[in-house]
């Protein structure tokens, strides 16, 4: 056993990172997602400035993992399955704009470049128009029938407290023990509010909200940009030929100018360094 504690700053974790993501299975989004998520209301507002001149990057709400209804919102209709969801990267709810912004991460060129992986980029895509046709009040009522149907209501609580906070839904009645201005909620509260959720359903959409004809706009996020194994701009037309309804927002320049070092330096990795493309004994002989 030994007395010195090993470095877990942020540069020793994107060092990490770097290294890791080259191997086989790695999976690089799913570990991404926080440290885009931090700046990603400053890259939307960016992204759409000329749409929206008035959208302010800390007027936007994040929620990570937002979970779309398989069966309101897809039109499943297998009894197995369209209670699920599908999960988008990051939803952003404007109250100023009254907009949302689902965003999609991706962390490799390779996904979208490469004939065969790009396919399932586009059914992701494809998952986001039609979220986006069906409208807010039907994504948000999705969210409702999850709840419905979860074994995790402690953790849709979350969400829809979130959701309550920024008036996307309602309360059909608000019960005595909870109260949505209060300072100090008693103990029970939380364990109260939870079981309601379920059992007495008083989560509900309102035919009064103002989010009821809320517009949504589908956003990907991709390094981009020229690469040193010769990927170029023209390998990425595909998104907005046959993705018109996707604002595509690339590393360079949009998502570096977010960020300060070290987390900048790594991203410029991600644009200059495919994944698989590096010598490994660039990282030298790290047992750890």
């Amino acid at each position: 056993m030994t007395n010195s504690k090993r470095d877990i700053s942020l540069d020793a974790v994107l060092k990490k990172l770097n290294e890791w993501r080259h191997l086989p299975a790695y999976k690089l989004e799913t570990r991404m997602d926080v440290l885009i998520g931090l700046n990603v209301d400053e890259i939307v507002a960016a992204a759409f400035k000329d749409d929206y001149p008035d959208l302010k990057a800390k007027e936007l709400k994040v929620i990570s993992e937002f979970p779309l209804h398989r069966g309101e919102v897809f039109g499943d209709e297998n009894k197995y399955s369209k209670n699920r969801s599908t999960k988008v990267d990051f939803a952003l709810f404007s109250q100023r704009e009254k907009r949302i912004f689902f965003v999609e991460l991706k962390t490799n060129n390779d996904t979208i470049t490469d004939k065969q992986k790009r396919k399932a980029v586009f059914e992701q895509l494809n998952r986001m128009k039609d979220a986006r046709r069906k409208g807010a009040e039907q994504v948000l009522n999705g969210v409702i029938e999850l709840v419905k149907h979860s074994q995790e209501n402690h953790k849709y609580a979350h969400l829809i407290w979130k959701l309550l906070q920024l008036k996307c839904v309602e309360l059909r009645k608000e019960p005595e023990f909870y109260h949505l201005n209060k300072s100090h909620p008693t103990p029970n509260c939380f364990k109260e509010f939870v079981k309601n959720l379920k059992h007495y359903r008083v989560i509900d959409f309102g035919e009064s909200n103002e989010w009821k004809d809320t517009k949504i706009k589908c956003v990907l996020i991709f390094p981009g940009d020229i690469q040193k194994n010769g990927t170029t701009k023209s390998d990425f037309k595909w998104i907005k030929n046959d993705c018109p309804w996707v604002k595509s927002i690339q590393f360079q320049p949009k998502v570096l100018e977010c960020y300060d070092e070290p987390l900048k330096s790594f991203l410029e990795e991600l644009v200059t360094e495919e994944a698989g493309d590096v010598e490994p004994w660039k990282f030298g002989n790290n047992d750890n």
